[in-house]
């Protein structure tokens, strides 16, 4: 698996997560590695704005 099929595995694992209430924030581990942040996909992007309204 290349680096970004990785990021998409584990973001699809956390969006699981997300869905079934087990964790709270599915970006949380973003904020260690700022340059990530321009990976994302739009989904992701529209929860973190989601979040800080």
């Amino acid at each position: 698996m290349t680096g970004l099929e990785l990021f998409n595995f584990f973001f699809k694992f956390q969006k699981l997560l997300f869905i079934f209430g087990l964790i709270k924030n599915p970006v949380l581990y973003m904020k260690e590695s700022p340059s990530q942040v321009y990976y994302l996909p739009p989904d992701i992007c529209a929860l973190q704005v989601l979040k800080k309204n």
